[in-house]
């Protein structure tokens, strides 16, 4: 059995962090910071490369509303729990959705 890379990198980084005592070394956050969004980038860019552009245009409305249907139900359901909650007026509690 293989263990995927992004596992391994994750193990391996959690074994650093323990090991070297990352607050001795002084690292700064801004590197920190970078050095996770490059990380983020690459993992997204390489989940990106591997769907299937064929099997996209064959199932070009299920895709859609894979996407569409749950986001506007959760618009739909923040927006009415907003306005009675809280108070907001229709609009901003549909922009609290749509943001969430």
């Amino acid at each position: 059995m293989c263990i995927p890379p992004y596992r391994t990198c994750v193990k391996t980084g959690n074994c650093l962090v323990d090991y070297f005592s990352f607050s001795r070394l002084a690292i700064k956050r801004n590197v920190t910071s970078v050095n996770r969004k490059v990380a983020l980038v690459i993992i997204l860019t390489r989940a990106g490369l591997d769907l299937d552009s064929a099997a996209l245009k064959r199932m070009r409305i299920t895709v859609p509303k894979l996407g569409l249907i749950p986001w506007f139900v959760e618009c739909i359901v923040i927006a009415i729990m907003t306005h009675y909650l809280l108070g907001l007026p229709w609009i901003w509690a549909f922009l609290l959705g749509y943001a969430v």
